[in-house]
């Protein structure tokens, strides 16, 4: 999509959504935090999916400062 199709849904400029990409693309390490309110959306999992995304294709995943993946003991 574009920023000026993403506009008309955000209520967000065009110019303030490409400054949000650039500053988080261009930022490193950067994590995102999601929080309860994300979870309360109809379409959630697809959202939660643009952030996995995001966060993998930015770099950003088990990095320090970033998206940490937690460190599995499996007893036995």
């Amino acid at each position: 999509y574009t920023p000026e199709w993403a506009a008309e849904v955000t209520w967000l400029s065009p110019k303030d959504i490409v400054d949000v990409a650039r500053t988080y693309a261009n930022n490193r390490p950067a994590s995102y935090r999601g929080n309860i309110g994300l979870g309360q959306h109809s379409n959630s999992t697809q959202a939660a999916r643009a952030f996995g995304a995001l966060i993998a294709i930015t770099g950003n995943i088990d990095v320090l400062g970033g998206n940490r993946l937690p460190d599995l003991v499996i007893p036995g």
